[in-house]
C-alpha cells in the first residue's frame, strides 16, 4: 500500500515538473512575457465584443425592414402552388422544346394565374 502511494506521489511530482518544464520551454521559445499574454487576451475579448455589438446592430436593422406580404389566390394557394396542371405542361414543354416554342402553354399558365387573382406580367 505504501509503495502505491509513493508511486502516485512520484507520478504527481513528475507530472508537475513536466508541466512547468513545458511552460518554461514555451516561454523561452516564444519570447513570452505575462503582460503580452494579457494584452493578446484583451484584444481577443475586445474583438469578440465588437463583433457581438455589430451582430446586435444588424439584427436591429433587420427588424425594421418590412417583409413583403404573401399573396394568396382565390383558391387559397400561393402563386407557386396555383395552377399545377398548366404549370406542369408549360415546364415540360420549355424543357423539351425551349421557351420560344411554348408560348401557347406559357400564356395558358398566365391566364390561369390571372384567374386566381394574381398579377402576372
Amino acid at each position: 500500500m505504501i509503495l502505491i502511494i509513493c508511486i502516485l506521489y512520484c507520478s504527481l511530482i513528475l507530472l508537475n515538473f513536466l508541466i512547468i518544464y513545458n511552460s518554461l520551454y514555451l516561454i523561452k521559445i516564444l519570447n513570452y512575457n505575462p503582460q503580452s499574454l494579457i494584452d493578446i487576451n484583451n484584444k481577443i475579448i475586445n474583438t469578440m465584443d465588437h463583433a457581438k455589438s455589430n451582430n446586435n446592430n444588424n439584427n436591429n436593422n433587420n427588424a425594421t425592414v418590412a417583409q413583403p406580404a404573401v399573396v394568396i389566390g382565390k383558391s387559397g394557394k400561393k402563386i407557386c402552388c396555383s395552377c399545377p396542371d398548366t404549370r406542369k405542361v408549360r415546364d415540360e414543354c420549355v424543357v423539351q422544346n425551349g421557351e420560344e416554342n411554348c408560348k401557347q402553354y406559357i400564356e395558358a399558365h398566365k391566364v390561369c394565374l390571372r384567374s386566381e387573382g394574381f398579377t402576372v406580367v
